[in-house]
């Protein structure tokens, strides 16, 4: 083979944009070996080829693809099955998508949860009308941020894991007041509608208008006195707000109006 039209390993490096620290990992663990080399002072030489080959090795550490997997795409015959590549490459690439949806989402959701609090901050109560939402109800006594409370919702996660639904991040307790007797429930909200949730029970808030309020934990049973002395609904949930206080958070007491 004729190495005068075949890439050292710096001009390599400078056409791909990789460090030649990591051109020589590939090869260590035999996923990027060289086109040619010189048997009397071992340098390596590649192709043009190899170009292209390191920016799909390269795209593949971004998407979390194993390079060690890489070995499957080898025959014995110094041959590779680049198709087999692009195909796993293009299955990761989609997930990566879907995750980076959710995260937007995430991130859209919380930032309208903080705009909703620095707008509770400003008045005593707020009218709004809420969005559709569905809350897994779980049957529940205690208080909310007691030990009881975080082992009831991690027993609720998996619920919703066997269900095949999806947790929004919003947990609180959902209380249905009627004179001389309370239900109260855990309360998460979660994707209701899909085949796997029909037997749960879900509280449904379909554009209801809520008057919502800041409350802080200590001052949830005197909320719930006073709201025995009518019949109603209401949520309390955990809210966020910037800055967040770790130690004494605010709730958002949400009650639902008919």
């Amino acid at each position: 083979m004729n190495k005068n039209n075949l890439l050292t390993i710096g001009q390599l490096s400078k056409l791909s944009d990789t460090h030649i620290k990591a051109i020589r990992y590939y090869e260590k663990i035999g996923i990027f070996p060289a086109s040619y080399v010189d048997p009397d002072n071992g340098y390596r030489y590649y192709s043009n080829a190899h170009v292209i080959y390191l920016q799909l090795i390269k795209l593949c550490v971004t998407y979390d693809i194993s390079l060690k997997s890489f070995n499957s795409y080898w025959d014995g015959d110094d041959k590779i099955d680049l198709n087999a590549i692009i195909e796993q490459a293009k299955l990761h690439i989609a997930e990566k998508k879907q995750q980076l949806l959710r995260d937007e989402n995430f991130l859209s959701e919380l930032s309208a949860e903080l705009a909703l609090s620095q707008n509770l901050h400003t008045k005593i109560d707020a009218l709004i009308e809420t969005k559709h939402e569905d809350f897994l109800l779980i049957p529940f006594e205690g208080d909310i941020f007691s030990y009881h409370y975080y082992a009831e919702f991690h027993k609720a996660l998996a619920i919703i894991d066997r269900h095949k639904t999806t947790y929004f991040n919003k947990v609180g307790c959902y209380y249905d007041i009627q004179p001389n007797q309370t239900k109260q429930y855990l309360a998460l909200k979660i994707q209701a509608h899909t085949p796997d949730t029909g037997c749960l029970e879900v509280l449904h808030v379909n554009n209801k208008t809520a008057i919502i309020k800041h409350i802080r934990p200590d001052e949830v049973a005197l909320e719930l006195t006073e709201l025995a002395n009518i019949s109603c609904k209401c949520l309390i949930l955990e809210t966020y707000e910037s800055p967040y206080h770790v130690v004494n958070p605010h709730l958002e007491l949400r009650l639902l109006l008919k």
